[in-house]
């Protein structure tokens, strides 16, 4: 089985349990659309839930391919963005664990392309959850692909509160919040790998089952 994914930003546990599912295929050449997970990710406070946008210049982002959309480094939005990230997790059981991994995202900005800098980042959270899975490219857009499971714009941080979401109702892990909050499913997958660690790859794999039935 083919799924077809957008690029993701910290994607969704949802977006990496499809790696398990069958042969994973990344769009390339659509049109960049805003507010979706090709820039952007949440993860759970002890509030609410946040979102954390990478911005990109618009002077490129009508009418773009999503391979040549750039990151705007004129705003502070890495150092915004670790900062949440440390706050959030300084106290889960993994992050002093993993956090050097990602640390390089957050404070190095020669990465020009956002395509770029999420599949670089994908590649380093795939090793994270020892997935030993293989991904390629879109060669050309296609509206309506064959033999492909369509999720590029099914997993969408919009349709997440809607009842017929398909993927709403994970499985429960714990979370920093437990004990003041109800467990917050479909966030960023480092909400899954700070809490999980190690067990992070089984609970993906179960899922996997679950949520694609194909």
């Amino acid at each position: 089985m083919n799924l077809l994914l957008s690029t993701a930003y910290l994607p969704p546990v949802e977006y990496m349990a499809a790696f398990f599912a069958g042969e994973v295929i990344i769009e390339q050449h659509e049109n960049f659309i805003k507010q979706t997970y090709r820039n952007r990710a949440i993860v759970p406070s002890a509030e609410k839930i946040l979102t954390l946008s990478i911005p990109v210049n618009r002077n490129n982002v009508h009418n773009c391919p999503v391979e040549q959309v750039e990151i705007d480094y004129s705003q502070s939005w890495q150092r915004e963005h670790w900062r949440t990230l440390e706050t959030i997790y300084n106290a889960s059981p993994f992050f002093l664990y993993y956090k050097d991994y990602l640390y390089p995202f957050y404070h190095q900005n020669n990465i020009r392309f956002l395509f770029d800098f999420n599949n670089q980042l994908l590649k380093v959270l795939l090793q994270l959850f020892r997935m030993k899975c293989n991904y390629t490219f879109t060669e050309q857009y296609e509206p309506e692909p064959d033999n492909k499971v369509d999720l590029r714009n099914v997993i969408h941080p919009k349709k997440i509160h809607q009842p017929a979401y398909p993927f709403f109702r994970l499985d429960e892990y714990q979370q920093v919040f437990a004990d003041r909050t109800d467990f917050v499913p479909n966030m960023s997958c480092v909400d899954l790998l700070f809490n999980e660690g190690p067990m992070a790859n089984a609970y993906l794999q179960n899922l996997s089952k679950k949520i694609f039935p194909y």
